[in-house]
């Protein structure tokens, strides 16, 4: 999905806040979790995991996909 740019992070801080692409496609989770209730959340990651996301990445990303 996010190879597709239907979501994206956006560097907050130490943080990254998840945004969702809601108007370019439809959902359909009758038992699971919406990729839309995603929106705004910070993006997790496990407690020992030292790698991160460059912000100039994530620019790209955004500025590729339109976002």
């Amino acid at each position: 999905m996010f190879d597709e740019g239907l979501w994206t992070a956006v560097p907050c801080g130490d943080d990254f806040v998840i945004r969702v692409a809601a108007t370019r496609f439809r959902e359909f989770a009758p038992q699971g979790r919406r990729l839309s209730e995603h929106d705004g959340c910070l993006l997790q990651f496990h407690e020992h995991a030292r790698l991160r996301p460059l912000a100039e990445h994530l620019a790209w990303h955004r500025r590729h996909h339109g976002l």
